[in-house]
């Protein structure tokens, strides 16, 4: 991959997917967000109206501080790429868009997410849709767009799934291709897997009980037994 990329972890799976692309980071920002919010007091737990606007006020501010770090980032690194698995969001969008003035042609890159690429958001509602809409394009101005599906807004110009023909988008206005293998199975990713694994809590020992695991290959699937569970090395 050439030029300089940016990467927007939104999950674990993508930093993951990130790390495995393009290891090592030059350097790495941790943004304002969810882990923020509850260091400042405000939990999901406290249902009362003051409580709520307090969560409202709490991630308003969030949410500029997050901006102005992508500000800064695209002032200091100048990405020739932006690479997310969630282009809906506001943040992400704006990366985006500051990434497209600066740049010629589509700066973003779509990594697969998961369940999203592959079944859409059901829970979308008609009404709320609207009013989301409105209130983010009054917020935000003409830059913010609303996305139907997930790697699909107009700056994304190629897509990298596990399952490129089974992707919901199969638009050919991107580029679509295959998530490489190469990318999952060097010890950089594998350690860094191990380190995540342990981080979050993964019960590796209870791995031992799955019968098998499944995975695509040679367009073919291949099934193969879970091996015991061994501590990081």
């Amino acid at each position: 991959m050439s030029g300089r990329a940016l990467y927007l972890a939104s999950t674990p799976m993508i930093a993951l997917a990130a790390a495995g692309a393009d290891c090592p980071f030059e350097t790495i920002h941790r943004l304002p967000g969810r882990h923020t919010e509850h260091t400042l007091g405000v939990g999901d737990d406290r249902h009362g109206v003051g409580d709520f606007l307090r969560r409202m006020r709490v991630k308003r501010d969030l949410r500029r501080q997050t901006l102005a770090a992508f500000r800064r980032i695209d002032g200091e690194f100048a990405p020739d790429s932006v690479w997310v698995g969630n282009d809906r969001k506001v943040e992400t969008q704006y990366a985006l868009h500051l990434a497209s003035q600066r740049v010629s042609g589509r700066p973003g890159r779509y990594l697969d997410d998961g369940l999203y690429s592959y079944l859409g958001d059901v829970r979308q509602r008609p009404l709320i849709r609207r009013v989301d809409w409105l209130v983010k394009r009054i917020s935000y101005g003409r830059w913010w767009h609303r996305a139907e599906q997930a790697g699909t807004s107009p700056w994304i110009a190629e897509s990298w799934f596990a399952f490129p023909d089974q992707a919901i988008d199969q638009d050919p206005r991107r580029l679509h291709h295959a998530l490489p293998a190469a990318w999952f199975t060097g010890r950089p990713f594998l350690r860094l897997s191990i380190l995540a694994a342990n981080q979050f809590g993964v019960d590796r020992a209870g791995l031992r009980r799955c019968s098998s695991v499944r995975r695509r290959c040679s367009r073919r699937t291949h099934r193969h037994q879970v091996p015991p569970a061994r501590n990081a090395g």
